[in-house]
């Protein structure tokens, strides 16, 4: 089997630059697609175009910080997750960050083109703390269009308190972007799947896979305690525990084969509590 197969982003930083210098972005996709042969199929042309989106991000001087799937494709390499949509934090108001980034768009030279079809945000309640929008972006190329994907937004309060990381991007699409260092994207998944509120079972998979790689605890104490004292929590009575009463959504057979796990959720669960009781 093609050793790439479940790890796409060393696949796209294998490809020999040199064959691709000259070549134009539809060529970039096909020839991507066909030496990596990622599994599942079109995983790597979403990852490509992601990687695209965020180059154009960059050019807008939008303030933004990429989380979510993309850097877990760094960290976790053949257990992470296929990623199709963008997740990013930013301290603009979602309206805000919509009008400019679509002044933005109207405005594009390249054959890439990107497009907002639909815009939506939610303000921030007793169950989630932030204020959050979503937009369902089209892209084409040269006229016809390729996909769609979501870029979802969080209004973060504590944006300018984050330590970003840079991230190497392949050099071909773009140098670099700034990213959320895997401490936070931890402490924010942890947050949700020890908080009350149903939250979707991709963050127990997550977890699970980031407590078997080298973490900084004292870095992910620090931001677990900061996302607390923003939420409004008790930070010395807050029980790092997964509850046997905690809902979770989506299914999670799909989501744990899909990087391989073959474990029943309560087994899950327990290894993630023991881990948190020894750690946190």
């Amino acid at each position: 089997m093609n050793k790439y197969a479940y790890l796409p982003l060393d696949g796209l930083f294998a490809i020999d630059i040199e064959k691709i210098t000259s070549a134009n972005i539809g060529d970039i996709f096909s020839y991507a697609e066909k030496e990596i042969k990622s599994l599942p199929e079109g995983r790597i042309t979403s990852l490509v175009l992601l990687f695209y989106f965020i180059k154009y991000l960059k050019n807008t001087d939008l303030p933004f910080l990429v989380k979510g799937g993309i850097p877990l494709q760094y960290y976790l390499k053949d257990k992470a997750r296929p990623t199709y949509d963008l997740d990013i934090l930013t301290y603009l108001k979602g309206k805000d960050f919509y009008q400019k980034l679509n002044e933005s768009l109207n405005n594009q030279k390249d054959d890439l083109k990107f497009k907002i079809l639909k815009y939506n945000e939610k303000a921030s309640d007793e169950y989630y703390p932030y204020d959050t929008f979503d937009m369902e972006i089209e892209a084409s190329l040269n006229g016809k269009i390729l996909k769609q994907f979501v870029l979802d937004g969080v209004v973060n309060s504590i944006y300018n308190d984050i330590h970003y990381h840079e991230y190497l991007g392949p050099r071909y699409i773009l140098d670099n972007f700034k990213g959320v260092e895997i401490e936070y994207l931890m402490a924010d998944k942890i947050l949700a799947i020890t908080g009350r509120t149903a939250r979707p079972i991709k963050h127990l998979i997550d977890i699970y896979s980031l407590i078997n790689i080298n973490i900084d605890k004292n870095k992910l104490k620090k931001y677990l305690e900061l996302i607390l004292k923003i939420e409004n929590k008790d930070i010395k009575s807050y029980q790092y525990i997964i509850k046997d009463d905690k809902k979770f959504f989506g299914n999670y057979i799909f989501n744990a084969l899909s990087v391989g796990y073959n474990i029943t959720l309560d087994e899950m669960r327990s290894k993630i509590n023991d881990w948190m009781r020894t750690n946190l």
